[in-house]
């Protein structure tokens, strides 16, 4: 009589460890179909963040350029000021606009230098954040997966429990 009490028993925890098991499975599915979409992001933000970086880099090298270019043309608008020749006026003012378009051309590319290293801030904020919440997602899955392993332990367990009491003797 008690082995068939016990039999039940095990029986009954088998059936409820199985059908755990079988509850974590779409979970653990949807985690790692999560976690992929969020590498897919990390790849793309990280494309992103290179392509941003280039662009920086090119215009602070044309930013350079100007500079330069502003430094020659003042230093050649100070020589013909000193040459003081009606020649040299007309190539004074036109150094001069020349000067002015330039600094407006610096201080333009400035601003979009400043606008893409806060973008490039933004999307390494973006790029951590995601890197954390993948990181958290394959945390869960390990557990997940543990949790599944153990629970196939005691199934097995149990199976072997129910065969045992199926195989001794009644009183």
């Amino acid at each position: 009589m008690s082995a068939d009490r016990a039999r039940r028993n095990a029986e009954a925890e088998r059936d409820e460890l199985y059908d755990e098991a079988r509850g974590n499975n779409p979970r653990l599915q949807s985690l790692s179909e999560e976690k992929r979409k969020l590498e897919q992001a990390i790849v793309q933000l990280e494309e992103d963040l290179e392509e941003e970086q280039a662009n920086t880099e090119m215009y602070m090298e044309k930013s350079r350029k100007s500079q330069s270019l502003t430094k020659d043309l003042k230093s050649k608008l100070e020589s013909a000021e000193n040459e003081r020749g009606s020649r040299l006026k007309g190539q004074v003012r036109s150094l001069e606009m020349k000067i002015s378009t330039l600094e407006e051309q610096i201080e333009v590319e400035s601003r979009e230098k400043h606008s893409l290293q806060k973008t490039n801030r933004r999307l390494d904020r973006k790029n951590k954040d995601l890197i954390g919440q993948v990181e958290e997602e394959r945390r869960r899955g390990d557990q997940l997966h543990e949790h599944n392993d153990k629970l196939s332990l005691r199934m097995k367990a149990l199976k072997r429990q129910l065969d045992e009491a199926h195989t001794a003797p009644t009183p």
